[in-house]
């Protein structure tokens, strides 16, 4: 394994996502159902057929080359000149026209695809590795996804140029001549691919390992529960596409569909493939690979059953259904493979990636040998027997995805969910979820506003995802991203992201401690309560402030003449917020009101008279009520008063209506409480003065009126 900077990884990542763009428009064609097409149009038979669905299978032999016979060449090197002598197998192709024989075009043609099978399977060999090689652990997921995703683009076009071409193959003479124009662009860019392959950044050789290591491989992967699920998804998935493949012949046979028509489904099957990599790209490592399989076979399952019982709808209705199922089936088997793709990759070992991804290539060829014997058992056996000329494949088919489903179900550890719970991750508003977060994750982290807000929204409801998301910015390396993930946990409290609080509370170097001690005061959990009262003994106040309004805001034990007194001796009106906030919220009414009063008597200023006012109101759950009160006084002196001695005449006019009467006399604040000495609490400089001291009054009497 060659060390490569970081520079280099990304420089190397650039390269691949963008030839992964013009591979298909060269593979494609030819792996894809052109070749297919070509060999029904030269008439080939079902075994013919058979051996040229299971190619791309059965020649994962070819992964073999590199440790036998080019060990210590450089991975890059063996993909880009496998790639080259590839472009050459396949543009034999363009010789096809020239042989008589249609038996024999068909088997030339079977000679060649395996050649650019097989020289395709040797560069896939050093790809994997090299795919390793150029990213991180937790991008490597969506790094494939992307790949498949720019390969089903890619197809998408080339489905789009084919349909035209075979559409309108009069222009090329006539119908031959117009798949080998097609193929002529295949052999152009499979060459072009290969060259741009080359300049990927040297990843590494084998340095000299050759069957021994094989040996280790197959010994790694036995021994690993992990990989061994691996060769069993992978086996089963092959023959299940192989057994899929027929429905392509069942479609240009018996339902006499044009070439033209077989592109069309194919367009919209791709583009059916893009959308589902493009799923997976987004949905990263966030979803379980058993989720994703079981959903996908499950939907196959039902493909394959459609299959089986078409013959016995009107022929109308069978065209209709089987153009569903294509596009179906070819969609779903689009998202398998990319699953089963990053399952493979996710699993590569750094010291034997080579060689582990070579025994998942040899359980691929396995798995295409023993399913072309199966079909052509059951061919054999139940041709005679059955109306629907392809029951021999949909069979294997349904219960192939049947056999994947009960693996999804039954394969856990002891730490998985179960299968229904992570089901539920692939719920729209998780995927939306996803997505948003996505998103804002893979934008660049710099201190803004802006930012800030846009992660508060990306993590604004609760699926799922967001909570996984929320986990991963509480733990950037980005001030910004923690910042704004506390924001949402003040909103939305979780239970899981508490370690990670308590240890970014107790970090002296963290610049967000007060936002971290909040979120524990906001966590109802009494976990928290140990931390908190460790962050009294700090030395900076205001943490000790935060941390007394957590604790109260929990409810926990506390001395409030000691909460008193830190309230007296800060001068900073933050930290004594603080610590109102804490006493409003834990209903010390009767505290909050001997600190509402020892701040009257002194000079302090109206906003702070006013703060201290509205909390205290609030334990008496008469914050609405005092805020009425004070903006009708803050739109003019005395008006909040002459509302509140209002209020009190009409309800006590005994008592009240002399003192309304006695304001509206003078309009004097500090001479009508002076007349008043049960109600005054400190002196009066202003008509907020003698307001507060009303309600202070009349709220404390049991039995006044709200």
């Amino acid at each position: 394994m060659t060390a490569i900077t970081r520079e280099q990884q990304i420089r190397g990542q650039k390269q691949v996502i963008t030839t992964a763009t013009i591979n298909p428009i060269g593979g494609g064609l030819i792996m894809g159902p052109l070749v297919s097409l070509l060999a029904l149009f030269y008439g080939a038979s079902d075994f013919s057929m058979g051996l040229i669905y299971a190619a791309i299978y059965i020649t994962s032999i070819g992964a073999l080359i590199p440790p036998l016979f080019l060990n210590r060449v450089d991975f890059t090197n063996i993909l880009g000149y496998a790639w080259l002598l590839r472009s050459f197998c396949g543009g034999g192709l363009l010789l096809l026209p020239f042989i008589d024989d249609n038996q024999t075009k068909v088997t030339v043609l079977i000679i060649l695809l395996y050649g650019f099978m097989i020289l395709r399977s040797t560069g896939a060999a050093a790809a994997s590795p090299i795919f390793k090689t150029l990213n991180r652990s937790n991008e490597l997921t969506s790094f494939i996804a992307k790949i498949w995703s720019r390969w089903y683009f890619g197809v998408l076009i080339t489905t789009i140029v084919s349909y035209i071409v075979l559409e309108n193959k009069d222009l090329f003479g006539n119908e031959e001549y117009a798949y080998m124009f097609l193929l002529f662009i295949a052999l152009i860019f499979n060459v072009i691919t290969s060259l741009k392959y080359l300049k990927i950044p040297k990843t590494g050789t084998l340095d000299g390992r050759g069957i021994v290591s094989l040996a280790r491989a197959f010994h790694y992967v036995r021994s690993r529960a992990d990989n061994r699920d691996v060769i069993y998804v992978g086996f089963l998935q092959v023959a299940l596409a192989i057994a899929a493949a027929y429905q392509l012949s069942h479609i240009k046979g018996p339902l006499e569909f044009s070439p033209g028509s077989v592109f069309a489904l194919t367009l919209a099957g791709v583009v059916g493939a893009f959308a589902m990599a493009s799923l997976v790209s987004l949905l990263g490592d966030r979803v379980s690979f058993r989720a994703l399989l079981f959903i996908t076979h499950a939907l196959l399952a039902v493909c394959g059953l459609g299959w089986l019982l078409i013959q016995y709808l009107p022929t109308d209705t069978q065209d209709i259904l089987a153009s569903l199922l294509y596009i179906g089936a070819t969609t779903m088997l689009a998202l398998s493979a990319t699953v089963l793709s990053a399952m493979s990759n996710a699993r590569l070992p750094d010291n034997l990636r080579l060689e582990v991804n070579i025994i998942f290539l040899l359980n691929v060829t396995l798995s295409a040998v023993c399913a072309l014997g199966l079909i052509a058992l059951l061919r054999w056996l139940c041709g005679d027997y059955f109306t629907n000329p392809y029951t021999f494949a949909y069979i294997p088919w349904v219960l192939l995805c049947i056999g994947i489903c009960i693996w999804a179900v039954v394969r856990r550890s002891n730490s998985d969910p179960e299968i229904l719970s992570e089901l539920l991750q692939l719920k729209p508003s998780n995927i939306q979820s996803m997505y948003v977060t996505q998103r804002v994750s893979q934008e660049k982290a710099e201190y803004s506003r802006h930012r800030v807000r846009q992660i508060e929204n990306a993590l604004l409801t609760d699926t799922p995802a967001t909570r996984e998301s929320l986990l991963k910015f509480l733990q950037s390396n980005h001030m910004t991203d923690r910042l704004a993930a506390y924001y949402s946990l003040f909103e939305r409290p979780y239970k899981k992201a508490y370690p990670i609080v308590r240890k970014e509370a107790l970090d002296p170097f963290s610049p967000i401690r007060h936002e971290a001690i909040t979120a524990l005061g906001l966590s109802q959990d009494e976990e928290n309560i140990e931390t908190l009262n460790q962050l009294l003994e700090e030395e900076n106040e205001r943490l000790v402030s935060s941390a007394i309004k957590s604790l109260l805001r929990l409810n926990a034990p506390i001395d409030y003449d000691k909460v008193l007194e830190h309230y007296k001796k800060t001068d900073d009106y933050r930290q004594r917020h603080e610590i109102v906030i804490g006493l409003s919220e834990n209903k010390q009414q009767e505290l909050l009101k001997t600190i509402l009063i020892e701040e009257g008597q002194g000079e302090t200023d109206r906003r702070w008279l006013t703060t201290l006012s509205l909390q205290w109101a609030d334990t008496l759950n008469r914050q609405q009520s005092m805020a009425m009160f004070l903006q009708l006084e803050n739109e003019g002196d005395g008006e909040g008063v002459d509302d509140v001695l209002r209020e009190m005449a009409n309800v006590y006019p005994d008592i009240w209506q002399e003192r309304l009467e006695n304001w509206s006399a003078h309009k004097d604040p500090d001479k009508f409480i002076t007349s008043y000495p049960q109600i005054k609490l400190w002196p009066v400089r202003h008509s907020l003065d003698m307001l507060l001291q009303l309600l202070i009054y009349i709220w404390s009497q049991e039995g006044d009126p709200q």
